[in-house]
Order: structure tokens, then C-alpha cells, then sequence
């Protein structure tokens, strides 16, 4: 393309004030970058005091797109709000995504060594990955495209050219609707759950809810004894368990300890000190408080409520 230099070809009501415009980005930017060294700041002061690790950005994405342009656009853009990773192929993407277990995916169909279409079923087909939302970008807009690449695997299809607000909004809604889907799933011991996942993921939630309840009065029962079971790491095990729920490993072990004390408890048949330890719990007192924390009242309310 070309373009003519100057303003001699443009009318008056055409000409936009380039310089206002600069500016505005300017401290746009800066006020952006202000707010960001602010969180930094404030989340190092935390860590001072409390020694506790936090971050502003607690979601990692990862970028696989074969164009260096685009690529770098969407890290730059993305970069305000998550931790980003990038790869220029599909296989590289695949390597990363295992090493990496990031929060969500965004690729690109048509790339060299391996495609969009060939890495959504790699990810979705892994028990270490198939977790991860996955976002597809493609210039192919056909319905034929679409339904191929929604069929691979992909959680969500997006059209090239495409709106980067709705691309952040798209992202947004595909990281908490999935840990949604699986509070849902796992909520009330979920052995009649019916949300719509992968079979793999299905499969996965499954056996460990299965393994929970088979050793529910074990208090040892521990994340290392549950990723033994499960045939992944610790850190792999964690990062799936708190994309798909939300919780810690830990926090969805009591929870399915709660909810089975509640159950208990509804039948009428032991009393309170009796259940928590048929649920693991060592403490009658400190299940008291766990009881309350999530449902918002003490156990003994329920039984009084019951009989």
C-alpha cells in the first residue's frame, strides 16, 4: 500500500489532532504502569510483613501463533492482565503447555511442524492438560471451519480479524465458567454429577472423588498420597484441581469431607463427635468450625433442625 505524505489531500473534518491523540496514549500508559508499579509495591510490602508470596497476575497464558506480529501484539496487549508464554508452532505450544500447565490457551490453526487443529486434540487427549481451556484463532470464518476446529477440542472459535476487547472477554469468561462447571460437579459428593466436561476430566474427578470417599476416615489422606494415586506430580496435580474447581487440593479433600458429614448427619444415625471422625477429621472442634466456615452454620443446628 501508499499513502500521500502531508494534509494537502485530506478536508479539515478529516484531520485528527495526531499529537492530542499521542499524548493521551502516553498517560493512558503511564497511569497503567503507575497502577502496576503501585500492586507491585504494595504486594512487596506484603511479602515483607507476612511473608507470603503474592501476585497480580495469577493466571498464565500461552500464546501459540506462528505470525511474529501478531504473536507479539497479543503478548503485549495481554501481558496488562495475565503472566504470558508463547510458541511459534503447535508442537512447541504442546511442549510448553505440559511443561508449563498454563490457565488457558489461545492458537492459531494454519502453523508449520503441528496445527492448531492436531494441538487441541494433543492437549485435550493428555490427562495433564485436558483441564485447560482452549481459545482458537483462525482466518478460516467458514461454519465447516468452526464445527472442525470446535471438534478438536477447542472450548471457544474466534475469527480473524477480531476485536481485542472481546478476545480479553472471551478469555475472562472461559476461566471462570469452567471452574463453575466444576464447583457444580464436585459440590454434594458428585457421584450423580452430569456436567458436560472431557471424558478425561470426567474420568479424573471421578477417580480421585472415588479414592477420597473409599479413605474419607483416613486423616493421613494427603496430596502426596492422592498424585501417587492419580499418576501425576504434586504441582500437576494441584494446578489441575485449582483450574477445574477453584480450591487447593487440599481445600477440595475437606470439602468432600464436609459434604459427606453432611450427609451423615441428615441420616440422623451418629452424633457429631462420631462423624467427624468417620469423615478423617482428628479434631471434633476444628471440623465444628470447618462445618461452619462453608455452610454457615454449626452441625448441631442441622441435627437439631433434622430431629
Amino acid at each position: 500500500m501508499t499513502f500521500p505524505l502531508g494534509k494537502s489531500f485530506y478536508k479539515k473534518s478529516e484531520i485528527v489532532d495526531a499529537v492530542f491523540k499521542v499524548e493521551k496514549s502516553k498517560n493512558k500508559f503511564l497511569s497503567e504502569s503507575f497502577n502496576n508499579e503501585s500492586d507491585d509495591n504494595e504486594s512487596t510490602n506484603q511479602i515483607a510483613e507476612n511473608d507470603v508470596v503474592e501476585t497480580t497476575k495469577p493466571y498464565t497464558i500461552l500464546i501459540v501463533e506462528d505470525n511474529p506480529e501478531l504473536r507479539n501484539y497479543l503478548k503485549h496487549e495481554l501481558s496488562k492482565l495475565y503472566k504470558v508464554i508463547v510458541a511459534e508452532n503447535g508442537q512447541k505450544g504442546y511442549e510448553l503447555a505440559v511443561q508449563k500447565l498454563p490457565d488457558l490457551i489461545i492458537t492459531d490453526v494454519i502453523m508449520p511442524v503441528m496445527d492448531g487443529l492436531q494441538l487441541c486434540k494433543n492437549i485435550k487427549g493428555d490427562l495433564k492438560t485436558s483441564h485447560i481451556p482452549l481459545l482458537m484463532l483462525s482466518a478460516k470464518a467458514m461454519v465447516k471451519d468452526r464445527l472442525e476446529g470446535i471438534d478438536s477440542g477447542a472450548d471457544m472459535y474466534l475469527s480473524k480479524p477480531f476485536e481485542l476487547d472481546i478476545l480479553k472477554s472471551s478469555l475472562a469468561q472461559l476461566i471462570t465458567s469452567r471452574q463453575i462447571m466444576f464447583k457444580k460437579f464436585y459440590s454434594g459428593i458428585t457421584k450423580d454429577g452430569k456436567e458436560k466436561t472431557t471424558s478425561l476430566d470426567n474420568d479424573f474427578i471421578q477417580k480421585i472423588l472415588a479414592f477420597i470417599n473409599e479413605n474419607i476416615s483416613e486423616p493421613e489422606l494427603s496430596v502426596e498420597l492422592l498424585s501417587s494415586k492419580i499418576f501425576l506430580s504434586r504441582s500437576q496435580l494441584y494446578r489441575k484441581i485449582k483450574t477445574l474447581t477453584g480450591v487447593s487440593v487440599n481445600e477440595f479433600i475437606r470439602n468432600v469431607r464436609l459434604e459427606k458429614a453432611k450427609q451423615l448427619i441428615e441420616k440422623g444415625n451418629n452424633n457429631i463427635n462420631e462423624i467427624s471422625y468417620k469423615v478423617g477429621f482428628t479434631s471434633p472442634s476444628y471440623f465444628t468450625k470447618c462445618y461452619k466456615i462453608k455452610y454457615g452454620y454449626l452441625p448441631t443446628h442441622e441435627k437439631r433442625i433434622k430431629e
